[in-house]
């Protein structure tokens, strides 16, 4: 799936508006999170919400950078201390609005896990599970 952020644009990966990683001492549910979307459009109102969501983190790695991103695609560095990548913030910091950027990444979702963020606007979402059925719930509003 591919995304356009628009300036200012909050990304959530996996279901991320607001994430806290817990430093120190090691413990159970180190990561916390919290995500929220509202859509009131004249016609309709409509908020789903999932808050104080807890998952365990199984090693402390983590990677906190800004990058500048080119015209040509490039990876997203993550540095070593990661060895599994697992929940992401990504936000577009510019402020010119004529400048989006396209990501390009593959979501997984495990039971009871939430994605919200920009869509690219013209691109397919496709999903696979990894065996049997799942149930997805899919709310995608027009940008």
């Amino acid at each position: 799936m591919t995304m356009r952020l628009r300036p200012l644009t909050w990304l959530v990966i996996l279901g991320l508006l607001a994430i806290a990683v817990v430093a120190g001492v090691r413990a159970a549910d180190e990561i916390k999170v919290t995500a929220r979307l509202d859509v009131d459009n004249g016609r309709f109102e409509l908020m789903r919400q999932v808050s104080n969501e807890k998952y365990d983190q199984t090693e402390q790695g983590a990677d906190y950078h800004i990058q500048t991103i080119g015209t040509n695609a490039e990876a997203i560095t993550v540095i070593a201390d990661v060895g599994t990548n697992g929940w992401a913030f990504i936000q577009n910091l510019t402020t010119n609005t004529d400048r989006t950027v396209d990501i390009t990444l593959t979501l997984r979702l495990e039971a009871g896990e939430v994605f919200i963020g920009p869509l690219h606007p013209t691109n397919a979402v496709t999903a696979t599970a990894s065996s049997g059925t799942v149930d997805l719930e899919c709310w995608i509003n027009e940008r």
